[in-house]
């Protein structure tokens, strides 16, 4: 995609400094250096403060209702009935090296991460989202999705896209780095490709611009997916992300995020001016690898919904769940699952 340059106002240099409300092609005319159409590839943390998108880090211990008494006791619990040695010691063989971009070895190693989560599975290798902009396909994100249907008197179907850090690193490479042929044929042009890709490699990698176009493309794939077209403007779309992070054994990083469909219509429509609070604000977990014990727990307890509980994720989904409940009662009949009132007609 190519840019456009406008003029050569500043962007904002902190991170802190949230983004003028004006709409993307605004944006775009007045921070022309931050390329806002680039491959997702090429962003940097400026694209991420332009679009409004902010990543919330959390403790993994912490409960979002949860006494002090209750997470000592669930972690008490953890420790002493842990599953077998065998798969402590697969999961501390399996996050020592790397998966090679084999996707069944990392579903193989997402399902011994959410064995507590008792439900039917369901692994989908090889998928990939589009990311769209002006409502046109920009680029293909690839992943590997694990579903876990959660029964009970609410079922649930908890859905992960899981990705590698590692596998993010290779596509960048792959992006930026001509054929091995050039470093012959074209050495300089190829010295240049290396700095362009040494350059873009996120300096911290828990905030990859390349995670949050994934959540994104993820959410738009559920927007356009919506049984009622165009859903409700306060409407929202939950996206888990998992990802092997970087290091030896391998952190787990989840991502939870609330995406609110005018966040998603301020991409869809850049000339439009987005609408009051059209940001993106995303939960993020780090879970260290040891002890490989209690691993499995930890992860699980992060990816039930029960969790978020003063997030910025459960904030929006109980706003979203007031919202619906009101639509449900001003219609006076029944809401598809986006939360569109259907009125019964008078006879």
């Amino acid at each position: 995609m190519d840019s456009m340059a406008l003029s050569s106002t500043r962007p904002p240099t902190s991170p802190s400094t949230p983004p003028p409300r004006l709409s993307i092609n605004r944006l775009m005319a007045l921070y022309p250096r931050e390329r806002l159409q680039v491959h997702p590839l090429r962003w940097s943390d400026r694209q991420l403060d332009l679009i409004g998108c902010r990543i919330h880090g959390h403790d993994e211990t912490a409960h979002g209702a949860g006494t002090h008494e209750s997470t000592v006791t669930t972690q008490t619990t953890e420790a002493t009935s842990c599953r077998p040695d065998p798969y402590t010691r697969f999961l501390a063989d399996r996050l020592s090296r790397s998966f090679d971009g084999h996707g069944s070895l990392l579903a193989d190693t997402v399902l011994n991460l959410i064995w507590p989560i008792e439900g039917q599975t369901l692994v989908n290798l090889n998928q990939s989202r589009a990311l769209y902009f002006a409502q046109q396909p920009r680029a293909s994100l690839p992943f590997c999705r694990v579903s876990v249907s959660v029964p009970g008197p609410d079922p649930e179907i908890i859905s992960l896209a899981c990705v590698d850090y590692h596998d993010t690193l290779h596509m960048r490479q792959k992006y930026f780095r001509p054929s091995s042929r050039s470093y012959k044929t074209d050495f300089p042009a190829w010295w240049r490709s290396g700095i362009l890709y040494a350059r873009h490699i996120p300096k911290k990698p828990e905030k990859d611009p390349v995670l949050v176009a994934l959540i994104v493309a993820l959410a738009q794939h559920e927007h356009r997916q919506a049984a009622v077209q165009p859903p409700p403007p306060d409407s929202s779309f939950t996206v888990r992300v998992l990802v092997f992070g970087d290091g030896w054994p391998k952190p787990i990083h989840v991502y939870v995020a609330c995406v609110q469909a005018r966040f998603l219509d301020k991409l869809d429509f850049p000339s439009r001016e987005p609408a009051v609070d059209s940001g993106l604000d995303i939960d993020h977990w780090r879970i260290a690898a040891e002890p490989f014990q209690t691993l499995p727990y930890r992860v699980s307890r992060v990816l039930r919904p029960g969790h978020y509980q003063g997030t910025h994720t459960g904030s929006l989904g109980e706003a979203w769940g007031r919202a619906r409940e009101k639509r449900k009662q001003e219609g006076d009949g029944t809401l598809d699952e986006h939360g569109s009132a259907t009125k019964k007609k008078k006879r």
